[in-house]
């Protein structure tokens, strides 16, 4: 079990001692994924996952594609997004799901 310690690191213990005081550090800090789940919208759903150029272009995407396709960045929780590579393959569960954590079928 591992909970963020601010303001950039985590503290794990192990799940069987949930009350330990003996922490290690975590590898990396997952943020939650793209705020709303693909059955948001009618439109096929897409996410963009990234850092924090791809926060940038996000919105040129969206009107790229007209409002064909309901697009999104992911992780939502904004600042350097998925920060980089190493973090972003860790955690790449976490930014499939919705940022509640529900499982997501994307369309692209």
């Amino acid at each position: 079990m591992c909970q963020n310690t601010p303001p950039w690191s985590s503290a794990c213990v192990p799940a069987s001692e949930p009350n330990s005081t003996n922490t290690i550090p975590a590898t990396a800090v997952c943020t939650p994924g793209p705020l709303y789940g693909p059955d948001h919208s009618d439109l096929p759903s897409q996410i963009i996952i990234g850092d924090s150029v791809s926060i940038g272009y996000t919105p040129v995407v969206t009107a790229l594609l007209n409002g064909s396709v309901f697009v999104q960045h992911s992780p939502y929780a904004g600042g350097g997004g998925a920060d980089d590579t190493g973090n972003g393959l860790t955690c790449i569960e976490e930014f499939l799901h919705t940022s509640m954590m529900q499982p997501a079928n994307w369309s692209l």
